[in-house]
Order: C-alpha cells, then sequence, then structure tokens
C-alpha cells in the first residue's frame, strides 16, 4: 500500500512491477501501461536492417541511369512513396552500397528526425536498383506467412506508433535505432485469411480517405488562381528553354549588392503590374518581430508546455496543423508575448522551396513561436491580416522569395528588412474583405472534405486494431 502526499497530481503517478523492467528504466516509456502480453517481438517475423549514406566524396548523377536512392523526403506521411523524385546514381556508387539496396515488398521505416515513424511499403515495380538512405530502417519479412500489406498496416496503427514515440532516442534529432524497431511488440500473426480481412478494410478506407484528399487539394489549389484573377495579375507561362533562362541586368544595377542571378530573375514585378497600387509591408505593418529558438533540454513535455509553432506546423496551403508539436514552458509567458488572434506567421528560414510559406492565428489558446518564424502585426484600417496571409501564400507559390531568400548552410532565409521592403498590390478594405470571404468559403468547403477523409481513416484504423488485438 503506498501513501501520496496530497500535494502531488495523483494523474502524474503510475506503477510498474518490477518483474515488467526490461531493458528500459525512464518511465515515459511505461507510462502508457501497454499490455504485451501474448504479444511477439517485430524480429521473430522480419529482419530489420538500415541503409546508408553516399560515400563521401561521391554525388547524385545528374542523368537518369539504372540506379536511384531513396530518401526519407520521398516518403509521404500516408506511407505512398514519391519514386519520379528518387535521386539518380552513378553505376560506381550503387556498386559500393550495393548492399543496402531494397527490394519489391520490403517496408520502410523512418528512423530519424522529425518523421520517426513514418511507414513505407516497396510495392513499385521496376528494374531499376534502389538504394535506401541511412535515415530509414528496412523490414525484410522471414517467409510468406505474413503478408508485406498486412505489416504495413500493422506498424502504422496506434499500437506500434506509440512504442515508436517511446522508444526514440531524444537527442537534438529524434533517432531510432535499428535494435529498437526489432524489439517492438506486435500481436500474434493471424492466418493469411484474416489478414487479407484486415488489408481489405484499411485499403478500401485509404482509397476513399486519399480521393476526398484529392478533391480537397483541387479544391484549394483553385485559390490562388482567384485571387491573382481578382488582382488583375498576368503571370507569364512558364518557359524553360535556354534562351529564356538567360537574362541580363545592368551594371549599375548589381554594384554593391547581391550577385546571384535568381535575386535579379524574381516574379515580383509581375505582381506590381495588376489593377492595384502596390505598397511596401513595412508601410503596411504596426511590427514585425521573430521568435526565439530552444534547444532539446529546455523544451517540456504536453502536460507541463505549451505549443511553440515551427515551420512545421504550417502546411502548403498555410493552414497550422498540430500533428507533431514542439513543447516550451508555460513559465515563459511571464517573458515572451504569447500570438494573438490575428498574427500572420511568416516563415522566414527552412529550406529554399519553402521559405515563405505564412500562416494566420486563429486559435483560442496561448500560443509561442520560433525563431524560424517572423510574426507580423498588421495596419488593419490598410490591410485585413486575411489578405495578407493570402498573398504571402501566392508569392511563395510563385518563387518569389526562392529568388529572394539569402542561402547559407542548407538554409536559406528572408531577413526582417528585406520583408519589409517587398510590396504587394493592396485594393481598398472592401474588395479586401470581398477576396477574403471568398477564399474562406473555399477552405471551409476543403476542410470538410479532409474531415470526411481522417474520420473515414480514423474508423479504419480502430476497427483494425480491434481486428489485430482480438485474433
Amino acid at each position: 500500500m503506498y501513501n501520496i502526499s496530497s500535494h502531488i497530481n495523483t494523474d502524474k503517478i503510475f506503477i510498474v512491477k518490477r518483474s515488467e523492467l526490461e531493458d528500459r528504466f525512464d518511465a515515459t516509456f511505461y507510462k502508457e501501461g501497454f499490455d504485451f502480453l501474448n504479444f511477439i517481438r517485430l524480429s521473430k517475423i522480419a529482419r530489420v536492417s538500415g541503409g546508408k549514406r553516399l560515400p563521401e566524396g561521391y554525388d547524385f548523377s545528374n542523368e537518369p541511369t539504372n540506379y536511384r536512392y531513396l530518401r526519407v523526403g520521398d516518403v509521404n506521411r500516408d506511407g505512398t512513396l514519391n519514386y519520379g523524385d528518387f535521386k539518380y546514381l552513378p553505376k560506381d556508387v550503387y556498386t559500393i552500397l550495393k548492399r543496402y539496396e531494397i527490394f519489391k515488398n520490403d517496408l520502410l521505416i523512418a528512423i530519424v528526425g522529425a518523421t520517426v515513424g513514418k511507414v513505407a511499403l516497396m510495392n513499385i515495380e521496376t528494374d531499376e536498383n534502389i538504394i535506401l538512405t541511412e535515415n530509414c530502417a528496412k523490414i525484410t519479412l522471414k517467409d510468406k506467412t505474413v503478408l508485406p500489406e498486412y505489416l504495413f498496416i500493422l506498424l502504422q496503427s496506434p499500437l506500434i506508433q506509440k512504442q515508436i514515440q517511446l522508444n526514440y532516442i531524444q537527442t537534438t534529432l529524434p533517432k531510432l535505432g535499428l535494435d529498437r524497431v526489432g524489439s517492438l511488440y506486435i500481436p500474434p500473426i493471424p492466418s493469411i485469411k484474416i489478414q487479407n480481412e484486415i488489408v481489405k478494410v484499411f485499403s478500401k478506407a485509404f482509397n476513399i480517405n486519399k480521393q476526398k484528399e484529392a478533391e480537397a487539394k483541387a479544391i484549394l489549389e483553385s485559390i490562388d488562381t482567384y485571387i491573382l484573377k481578382e488582382l488583375g495579375i498576368s503571370l507569364p507561362e512558364q518557359n524553360n528553354t535556354l534562351q529564356d533562362r538567360i537574362f541580363t541586368a545592368k551594371f549599375s544595377e548589381v554594384v554593391g549588392g547581391r550577385l546571384d542571378p535568381l535575386f535579379y530573375n524574381s516574379d515580383l514585378s509581375y505582381f506590381s503590374s495588376g489593377v492595384y497600387e502596390s505598397l511596401a509591408i513595412g508601410s503596411l505593418t504596426i511590427s514585425l518581430k521573430s521568435g526565439f529558438g530552444v534547444g532539446r533540454q529546455d523544451q517540456a513535455d504536453e502536460y507541463d508546455g505549451i505549443i511553440q509553432i515551427r515551420p512545421t506546423n504550417i502546411d502548403e496551403f498555410g493552414q497550422l496543423i498540430f500533428d507533431r508539436n514542439i513543447y516550451v514552458p508555460r513559465t515563459l509567458l511571464d517573458k515572451v508575448t504569447p500570438l494573438e488572434v490575428g498574427d500572420v506567421l511568416f516563415n522566414n528560414t527552412n529550406s529554399q522551396e519553402l521559405v515563405g510559406k505564412t500562416a494566420l492565428f486563429a486559435e483560442n489558446k496561448s500560443m509561442l513561436y520560433s525563431n524560424h518564424i517572423t510574426v507580423i502585426k498588421v495596419k488593419k484600417e490598410k490591410v485585413l491580416p486575411e489578405f495578407l496571409w493570402m498573398v504571402l501564400n501566392s508569392y511563395q507559390k510563385h518563387k518569389v522569395f526562392y529568388s529572394l531568400c539569402t542561402n547559407w548552410n542548407n538554409q536559406s532565409g528572408i531577413g526582417l528588412e528585406l520583408l519589409k521592403s517587398i510590396k504587394i498590390p493592396v485594393p481598398n478594405i472592401g474588395t479586401q474583405k470581398t477576396i477574403v470571404n471568398h477564399v474562406a468559403n473555399i477552405f471551409n468547403s476543403a476542410n470538410r472534405l479532409k474531415e470526411q477523409a481522417a474520420e473515414i481513416l480514423f474508423e479504419a484504423k480502430q476497427k483494425v486494431e480491434q481486428m489485430l488485438i482480438s485474433k
């Protein structure tokens, strides 16, 4: 019998029998209270091996070859593979890395970085040879008593994903060891007949989910066309011929400034060619301020902390997402001003392609923001925050920031002064409201479809998990 002091929160206390302790002694691993009775280790049915990075001094091939390299970024969150994005390898590099090749029906799981636990099934029919990155593990089934499609579904289940979250090492970059992958507990393997039933249930829901998400994405992609039309902006058709990739700049425009050609080949001039006057962002805003960085050791857990918004919290259409959050101590609220409804969140530092993606803060809870986010507070009598958010995302989509940003150490960024100087077309407030309301209706329609898609997949995963546990 244990007596706990009255001032201690009992929701944060749990007890584990000594006999249940294995090779882990950290409390977070045991707090979920998993019951693994009769479960088996993944290593009993499959072999786990790692990938490999390119040898020092070698690079990808600029020309197509029969050899490819799969990176963790080529794996989508839904487990599909972007085969067309796989990098080509020279034959001599493939020869060096041949032992790290992957084959059809191998399963892949991300083991490094923010996407730890992301799973894919290698189901591509190809004559090309594919090498796996060191940031993924390869899982190869030992025999045909387990369907690869079944294991793919199993590894995505909450039952396994929670174990993965508790198993990876909490360093600057989360890392899941190959031994930890092999030691994951899985339910006893059911018959092939039952495996096929589970695959059928999940596949049907997955296909409906993808269809609805595709419909939602098509609706959202219409936003940019609508905005440009309303602003009277006509962008030139992209022509990738050599002649059209050559341009000139006067020496007087270059001397004393930047020399990178992308900076002088921006499409920004076309955005000033519409029917409305263009004004510098600095003249439309009250303030622009970047957030603060925190190391892993300074972060908090979900129960004691508050979300710090980072670039990964902004999706491709400028909506805030909260599927992978970083938390900081609540005590920081005494030192740092939290975000306010109507703040425009501009991603100032990222890979070159992603710099400039922007979100609008509309949450009814306290949140902070990282040093990779610049918060823009607008003069609402001149520009609506919703309108600025939409225009900045249109600029990002058309690679305006890609051209303007400064590059260093595999990162790119837009500084505060440069951001202030960028001009945007500014119609009157009435016209802005019309545009904002129309776009809001588009978002609402798309989000309804996405919610339906998520609900269908969630219900399927619940049904599958029940089937997994009960068999």
